[in-house]
């Protein structure tokens, strides 16, 4: 605690993220008060690292795309990674439409957003549960003097990662992107992947997806595969956290040149611990 108590937070920090090095900095210094190795890992290896998987598949429904990439034994299998054009910026967007379409109501992002986070599910039975929630509405409190009445808008809005054609989209769903996804691996892995389906991205935080999710696959995949989807409740953070464990390590915080050394010696420590004499990095 001592130590955040004596930097200025009213300074915006400088980092510049070279190709062998990251050097960090308060605006207004003259040298980086940090210097580090450039990050090593991409975000799907700290996702596994994280959920301590070695064999499985990424979903990752984030904020601009749904991607879905295997991995077995910590290799990705880049041929099998898919791609669609479905994501969180959708699903914030439809919902907006749908408020606006039924309530009459037009809101700034940020309050579309938080509705979303707080009161969208997703639907196991989705024409069921339309049914049912427009029998029991719920109110959001937009102010102490303002409610909005939500009855089926909160099992519509994030449909359209399972429908996209709702929102007029070509994209495959999250379930089918995934299936495709495993199909295009060898026969002989695809079990071991079916059995860890790691979920990434504040999009797969809807109650009901993982469930929703499931039950697609079930009826996609061969008859008795074992299916099982991790969903760690701090997932939109996965990576991150899979980063922060790296860098916790023996062996990467060696790996850190102090400001007082950059000072005494200059870029010449970064090529003396970082870069062999071949140029590649040694971590």
């Amino acid at each position: 605690m001592e130590a955040f108590q004596s930097i200025d937070f009213g300074k915006a920090i400088v980092i510049d993220n070279g190709s062998f090095k990251i050097k960090s900095g308060f605006a207004g210094d003259l040298t980086p008060k940090l210097i580090t190795p450039t990050s090593c890992a991409r975000e799907y290896e700290l996702a596994m690292l994280a959920a301590n998987i070695r064999s499985g598949v990424v979903v990752d429904c984030g904020d601009d795309s749904t991607r879905v990439l295997p991995v077995y034994n910590g290799r990705p299998i880049t041929e099998a990674f898919v791609t669609e054009e479905i994501s969180g910026k959708d699903i914030t967007e439809y919902l907006a439409y749908l408020i606006e379409s039924e309530n009459g109501s037009y809101f700034d992002q940020p309050i579309i957003t938080d509705i979303k986070e707080k009161v969208g599910y997703v639907a196991t039975d989705y024409n069921n549960e339309l049914r049912l929630s427009n029998s029991f509405p719920f109110s959001y409190e937009i102010s102490e003097d303002e409610l909005l009445s939500l009855g089926s808008t909160r099992v519509r809005c994030p449909e359209p990662l399972f429908q996209p054609r709702l929102i007029n989209k070509k994209s495959l769903g999250v379930h089918t992107a995934t299936f495709k996804s495993i199909n295009m691996c060898k026969p002989d892995i695809q079990s071991s992947l079916y059995e860890n389906i790691l979920l990434v991205g504040g999009s797969t935080l809807f109650p009901g997806f993982s469930q929703r999710l499931y039950k697609e696959l079930s009826i996609l995949a061969p008859v008795n595969t074992k299916i099982r989807i991790i969903d760690p409740p701090t997932r939109q953070l996965l990576a991150w956290l899979g980063g922060s464990m790296a860098a916790n390590e023996a062996k990467f915080t060696c790996n850190v040149v102090s400001k007082k050394e950059y000072e005494e010696y200059g870029t010449s420590i970064i090529n003396q611990r970082f870069i062999s004499s071949t140029g590649t990095r040694r971590i």
